[in-house]
């Protein structure tokens, strides 16, 4: 009987395996086996047998779970058989696609109900005893789990995942079972498990993972945990700030909003998950003793009839995949006691015709059940608020990140993440983190973006997969909107999100930004953005709403625009509102504005930010006329060319011949102003000055405040030298910074030193022992 055990298992690890093959090539033919699937998809017959060997030592990490799990099971041996090979036909029946894993969005419960689904004969076709029924159910959900946690670890399917799976061939049956380790069983060695305990197990499963719908660079969040990368923000209740456990353990009923990506979400399924584990601490240990039911309000209130608010209803909608005739009895247990904690999320994404619906519903519910936790999370807390607070919710706003938010996101982020299969290897990562954590502190404009948990955690995957370049251009806030504005509330199947194209969106947000930035304000009246959307909707040719109702889509799905309080709009980061005005300014060619207003400090960013964008001859334009109002304008000349220098930093080309114009403008203007710091290398090449100087020029925390510039200038023994001048006084600690942070991003490896005088004092900053040193000593240039 064992050897028929072994068997079976062989056959269900081999159809988990056979599935995750078919997600991850998606081009399998009928009848086609895993083998020939390999075949076709890798000709090469040595990297063929390679990638052969790893799926190999994947399928007996998934073969030693299983057994281990099974064995266990206190059943007859026949009776362990009929259900394992029951569960390898339900998903050889099932034959999962890479569609249907984005449709379930990557959950084993909707991965479990998919496989039941399409494989209900199955079950009672093997005759199976209610103890060998639970046991296939078991099975069911286990093998989902396992499958999530394979196609998780994988990478998307291209030339380079290719790549990286040879060169990871040894590492990934280990990744893989590190990852299984960390999964908590479905399958209990009593045939009568407690189905509390069970339930617990079911929601850790189904909701640790972290999300990863809209993320331009899905690969690098895949297989991370909300368990390990959360972070507890701050809420502000009354005008009051204070830490998230304060609110929670304060208010029973707690209705939570914040704009996209303030982490309203994974706040949640942090809850519930921690519940579930019964590991909260603190003011809200008490709630580990709650049975945390989590549920999306869009999958349950998209349909034409709502639910009935009984516990029946509660118990479906909750975890549909969980099988336990004892549920019911479970949540009306915990309901009658006061131990429910009901996590509702989302209202903003019920469609409004459903939403007098839902407030019935939830009105009902905390009538039956006065005594459970309630916590429902909004984008925006305009509509139905009155409502709520009839029902005695109190209301709470997601606080932005602070810097030691920040630095803590980060470095979970990456410790997580250096946990699972690694393709972007070379650095620890606690290096990488400390790395990131330099590169924003220097950027104020990424300092800026990082303020929420989903923008922090994006820059943290760019990173990751990209390097440090993509995040010091233009590039990045394209990634960021790209997200924001229609790809995340796609993937995640929002409805009405097409009745706003993206085009019409970004078209609309761009002519807000540029106005306001023009006007000199960050927020405006409602009825005046009302204003500017209409007139610029009709030019728009596809525009099928009407301006009302396009202003509205935009303040509750782009994820851009805010309104903070009643009648007023404002951008979720005035740096992307900055770079919409930029983008703006760029496409509709008003490039003479941009040299025009180049003197004001309102203005900086948003030129800059258009010079990155700019084609060559708009940016040879710019460069031109600010060149310009240098010599016609001696009274702005230091601020122009300071915003010129940063300008001309973040763009991609400009001709030699105007880049040497440059050059000699700001030689002739750091003779004019004060010096303030001299740089000197005592060794390198030029190109090593070249690198510095240019990092110094585009750190804005230099330069962004003041009409900082920066040249090179003849030195000793015919090495070149850089000036620092400027009309105010200089941070000779963040110019220090600045060097080490050049060092570690440009020349890592290398060994020599930086002299910094400025006329008080010579620092030394030595690359060999990462050291700085003081020399002292006042020196005349």
């Amino acid at each position: 009987m064992i050897v028929a055990i072994e068997a079976a298992i062989f056959s269900l690890s081999q159809n988990i395996m056979s599935a995750a093959m078919d997600v991850w090539f998606s081009r399998r033919r009928p009848n086609q086996t895993m083998a020939q699937l390999i075949q076709d998809q890798v000709p090469n017959s040595i990297e063929r047998r390679r990638l052969e060997r790893a799926f190999d030592e994947m399928q007996e990490v998934v073969i030693d779970r299983l057994m281990q799990d099974t064995r266990a099971q206190r059943l007859p041996e026949h009776e362990k058989n009929a259900a394992v090979l029951a569960a390898a036909d339900s998903f050889r029946i099932a034959a999962l696609t890479q569609q249907d894993m984005l449709t379930a969005a990557m959950s084993p419960a909707a991965v479990a109900e998919t496989v039941r689904e399409r494989s209900w004969q199955v079950r009672g076709n093997a005759q199976l005893t209610d103890l060998g029924i639970q046991l296939y159910d078991s099975l069911v959900d286990e093998t989902s789990s396992i499958l999530v946690t394979i196609v998780s670890s994988l990478p998307g399917w291209d030339s380079r995942a290719l790549n990286y799976l040879l060169h990871k061939q040894e590492d990934l049956g280990l990744a893989l079972a590190k990852a299984l380790d960390r999964l908590p069983s479905s399958i209990s060695p009593e045939p009568m498990i407690d189905p509390l305990i069970s339930y617990r197990q079911h929601v850790v499963s189904a909701l640790d993972r972290v999300e990863t719908v809209g993320f331009p660079v899905s690969d690098s969040v895949s297989g991370l945990r909300v368990s390990e990368t959360f972070i507890r923000p701050d809420v502000v209740v009354a005008n009051s700030r204070m830490p998230l456990d304060w609110a929670l353990a304060d208010h029973r009923r707690l209705f939570l909003h914040g704009p996209a990506g303030s982490g309203k979400t994974s706040i949640l399924k942090w809850l519930a998950i921690s519940s579930a584990r019964q590991s909260l601490d603190g003011l809200i240990a008490s709630l580990n003793d709650y049975l945390p039911v989590y549920i999306p309000l869009r999958r349950v209130f998209s349909n034409s009839e709502p639910p009935l608010p009984d516990v029946n209803s509660l118990a479906q909608i909750a975890y549909p995949s969980f099988q336990a005739e004892q549920l019911p009895n479970l949540v009306r247990q915990r309901c009658e006691a006061g131990y429910l904690l009901l996590l509702l999320d989302g209202l903003d994404e019920i469609e409004a015709s459903s939403r007098l619906r839902w407030l019935a519903w939830l009105s009902e519910m905390t009538e039956l059940y006065p005594k459970c936790r309630f916590v429902v999370t909004s984008r925006t807390a305009l509509f139905d608020l009155e409502a709520l607070v009839d029902l005695k919710f109190t209301t709470s706003y997601l606080e932005t990140l602070q810097n030691s938010s920040k630095i803590q996101l980060i470095r979970q982020w990456f410790a997580a993440a250096g946990s699972v299969a690694d393709v972007w290897a070379g650095s620890s990562p606690t290096e990488s983190a400390a790395k990131l954590v330099r590169i924003i502190e220097t950027n104020s404009r990424l300092n800026d973006l990082a303020a929420t948990p989903l923008m922090c955690t994006l820059i943290c995957a760019l990173f990751r997969e990209r390097g440090d370049l993509p995040l010091v251009r233009a590039d990045v806030y394209s990634q960021f909107i790209d997200m924001l504005v229609e790809r995340r509330d796609t993937e995640r199947g929002i409805p009405g999100i097409g009745s706003l194209p993206k085009p019409e969106s970004l078209m609309l947000l761009e002519e807000l930004a540029q106005l306001m930035i023009r006007d000199g304000v960050s927020e405006i009246s409602r009825e005046y953005a009302l204003e500017v959307v209409e007139l610029a909707a009709s030019s728009m040719l596809r525009l099928q709403l009407e301006p009302s109702e396009a202003l509205n889509h935009l303040l509750t799905r782009s994820g851009l625009l805010i309104e903070p309080a009643a009648g007023r709009v404002q951008f979720v980061h005035r740096t992307l509102m900055e770079f919409l005005a930029a983008r703006s300014f760029v496409e509709n060619d008003r490039i003479y504005l941009l040299a025009e207003k180049a003197h004001d400090p309102a203005w900086r960013s948003v030129t800059v930010l258009a010079a990155s964008q700019a084609r060559p001859r708009q940016g040879e334009q710019l460069v031109e006329e600010m060149l310009s109002r240098c010599y016609e304008e001696p009274k702005w000349r230091a601020a122009v060319a300071a915003v010129l220098q940063e300008s001309v930093a973040s763009m991609v080309s400009l001709s030699p011949s105007l880049r040497e114009r440059c050059e000699a403008l700001w030689r002739q203007q750091t003779d004019r102003q004060t010096p303030q710091a001299l740089l000197s290398l005592d060794a390198g090449t030029p190109s090593d000055l070249t690198s510095l100087y240019e990092w110094l020029a585009g750190d804005d925390g230099i330069s962004r405040f003041g009409s900082t510039l920066i040249s090179r200038v003849p030195g000793g023994e015919g090495r070149p030298r850089l000036v620092m001048a400027g009309d105010e006084p200089l941070n000779l600690g963040r110019v220090v910074q600045s060097v080490l942070d050049w060092r570690r991003a440009r020349l890592p490896g290398r060994e020599f030193g930086v002299l910094i005088e400025d006329g008080k004092s010579r620092i030394v900053v030595d690359f060999s022992d990462a050291s700085v040193r003081d020399l002292g000593g006042y020196h005349s240039w």
